[in-house]
Parts: structure tokens; sequence; C-alpha cells
């Protein structure tokens, strides 16, 4: 089997999820955090090709060490501090458009990251509708509007790159 894990090992996301593992297999503080790295880097979850359901992470998490631990719960207390620590990456939307993953090239952080202000620009739509007749409303009209040019500048990057 092709493990894209060992294929990218230079790439900065999977040497810091390593380098996390490493300083942190003994640190009770983080132990949820360093099995769902083993559970990604022992899956070959790494690149958004092979992206995980969240849900595959937090049961083989709550397997391995006895938790209970909601999505959400898991999602707060582990996920997003990994996200922060830039050693994982998930992608907004449900389905094989969805998930987990370690990314393996610069592309690959870059598309999530655009997954997530395009995720922006459509709630702050809705709020924008929804905060209508009140006085943030125009507050949140300008910020949708500057999450636009934020959208529609890193769209033309894409283009450009192409």
């Amino acid at each position: 089997m092709n493990d894209p894990c060992s294929q990218h090992a230079n790439s900065p996301w999977i040497r810091r999820a390593r380098r996390f593992i490493t300083s942190n297999r003994n640190n009770r503080t983080f132990r949820l955090h360093v099995g769902a790295l083993e559970f990604l880097l022992g899956n070959g979850h790494c690149g958004r090709a092979n992206s995980v359901r969240l849900n595959d992470v937090v049961d083989d998490v709550n397997t391995r060490f006895g938790t209970h631990l909601s999505r959400e719960e898991f999602q707060n207390n582990v996920l997003v501090s990994l996200k922060r620590r830039g050693t994982v990456a998930t992608l907004v939307y449900p389905g094989r458009r969805g998930g987990v993953f370690i990314p393996c090239i610069e592309d690959e952080a870059i598309f999530a990251a655009r997954q997530v202000v395009e995720r922006v620009v459509q709630e702050l739509l809705n709020v924008e509708g929804v905060s209508r007749g009140t006085r943030i409303h125009p507050r949140i009209a300008r910020l949708r509007a500057l999450a636009r040019v934020v959208r529609s500048r890193s769209l033309r990057k894409k283009s450009a790159k192409s």
C-alpha cells in the first residue's frame, strides 16, 4: 500500500504532527491529541484525498482511551487545538468534500482555508439577512463585504497559479 504519510515525510504538517506526538506522548493533558494524530498517521489520513470522517477519529480515541467525548466535545477540546498548532486541517463540507486530514502540500492547506472563507461568507450573508433592521446590520454588511473581497482575492491567486 502506498502510505501518503511516509511518501510526504518532509511535509511541514506531517513533521509538526510527529514532533507533537514525540513531545507530548507522556503528557496526560495531550493524550487525546496524541491519540488523534496517531490515528491519522497510522491509517494514512495524510492528504486531502485521504481525509476521514471526524466521527471515525472520535470513535477511535474514545475506544482507545475509554473516554466518552461527543463529537462537539472532541472538536472543541482536541481538534481546534491541533488545527491551531498547524498539524491537521478540516474540510467544512459534509460527505466526500469534508473530513479531517494532515496536509501533505501547501495547496491542500490553502484549499481547506478557502473552504472556511467561503463558509464564512455564506454565514455572514445569513446573519446579514437576519440582522436587517437592527443596529448591527451595517457592521455585518461591511464584514460580509470584506469577507467577499478576501474570497475573491484568494480565488484570483488560485487562477493565476493555474
